[in-house]
């Protein structure tokens, strides 16, 4: 019974650019460069100004120049994806980290970061933003004054006086108490609207995914090919933490698969792990939207993967009669605290892992992120409990069918 774990490193090894940079890359490309001459995505991955930046985007052209350039793109999708870009504010922040190589994880972190930086700002409860305030914690600072919540004066200031200041807009400041003319920070609106430009951010990975990712897929697809792997043995079950449909469309059958975080045709789940104040003792919902957990819950993300997780534990008596292990082959997922619960409960129901890495040097890595997950004694324990290994993962092989 062979079960399989992916992450967004199944993709990349495939040459896919789905990581976190490569999607920030190409709609600020869009932004800055798009004109109606740009059909295909041929002409979007294969322009310098982009490809030369981004290497990710520059290898996965080498590797599918002729799928691209059948690939056209929608102008009317991408002229509405440029404008949702240049109104959201997650968008316009998350801009100013493109120099860095970010992956997934990081993403996540940069959520996790702003939630913390508003949270020491509702802290105060002061509509006068003042950098000052935060001596100790320049970066919180930075981060708050990025996001448009704030006038950059107070609107009856003339605009040459220099002020280090920032007022709360009037839409973001409630009166403590009618009549009162005593106002504070209006916390729930905040983070109301936070929250819709992060889910205008997970409809434009959507849009990127399909126009860029998936319909490559598709045309591989379509045009002949399929993809196999010596490393990969008979799949019983998938589980995804992927939004494309790589899996299922050139190796698995649909049925088999499970989107954990949903899919591109479906609502995606786009936030962070839980952290102290989902403690029954320190219980405090008022960024309770940004979890994965509420996410997966609210979008119904994670009902089939339940059944299935349900499905095989049911069967562990069943498959131990037959002699038959239940080995978990962990693909391109980096193992990190991000995804913890949903990792213990896999790692719960096999009796063997077998963990493929793309290099070598990143086995420590592996085994960093895994004792932080488990502790030392926990880890110990769950080499000699599950067997776990370490193998290569073979290159791809694309063939016509």
């Amino acid at each position: 019974m062979n079960i399989f774990l992916l992450g967004n490193g199944f993709d990349l090894h495939h040459k896919f650019p789905t990581a976190y940079i490569d999607f920030l890359y190409t709609i600020k490309f869009l932004v800055d460069h798009y004109d109606n001459s740009m059909d295909t995505v041929a002409k979007v991955f294969g322009d310098k100004r982009l490809n030369e930046k981004c290497k990710n985007i520059h290898n996965s052209y080498i590797e599918y120049e002729g799928f691209y350039k059948e690939i056209s793109l929608d102008n009317s999708v991408i002229k509405q994806l440029i404008k949702t870009a240049e109104n959201n504010v997650w968008f316009k922040y998350l801009s100013t980290a493109v120099k860095r190589e970010l992956t997934w994880i990081d993403f996540e972190r940069e959520i996790a970061k702003v939630m913390v930086a508003f949270e020491k700002f509702f802290n105060y409860d002061d509509l006068k933003f003042d950098p000052l305030n935060h001596p100790k914690d320049p970066e919180a600072a930075y981060i708050i004054s990025c996001f448009d919540f704030f006038y950059k004066q107070a609107p009856s200031q003339r605009s040459d006086t220099p002020s280090r200041f920032k007022i709360v807009k009037e839409d973001y400041s409630i009166e403590k108490l009618i009549g009162s003319e005593i106002f504070a920070i209006n916390k729930q609106e905040i983070v109301k609207d936070l929250y819709y430009s992060l889910r205008e951010l997970a409809d434009m990975l959507q849009t990127y995914l399909s126009a860029f990712i998936n319909n490559l897929v598709s045309e591989i697809k379509n045009m002949g090919f399929s993809m196999k792997n010596p490393t990969y043995p008979e799949m019983y079950k998938v589980f995804s933490f992927n939004y494309t449909n790589t899996i299922e469309t050139l190796y698995a059958s649909e049925e088999k698969v499970y989107h954990i975080h949903g899919n591109i045709n479906d609502n995606i789940v786009l936030g962070v792990n839980p952290d102290k104040h989902d403690e029954i003792e320190n219980i405090d919902t008022l960024f309770i939207q940004f979890k994965k957990y509420f996410q997966r819950v609210f979008y119904k993300t994670d009902v089939e993967y339940l059944k299935a997780i349900n499905l095989i534990q049911e069967n562990k008596v069943r498959f131990a009669k037959a002699r038959e292990e239940i080995v978990l082959y962990v693909i391109g997922h980096s193992l990190d605290q991000t995804d913890k619960d949903i990792i213990q409960e896999i790692f719960c129901v096999a009796d063997k892992i077998i963990i493929l890495y793309h290099e070598e040097k990143v086995v420590g890595d592996y085994i960093s992120n895994l004792v932080s997950l488990y502790g030392k004694t926990g880890f110990d324990s769950l080499r000699v409990q599950k067997k776990i290994e370490f193998l290569p993962h073979e290159p791809f092989e694309k063939y016509n069918a």
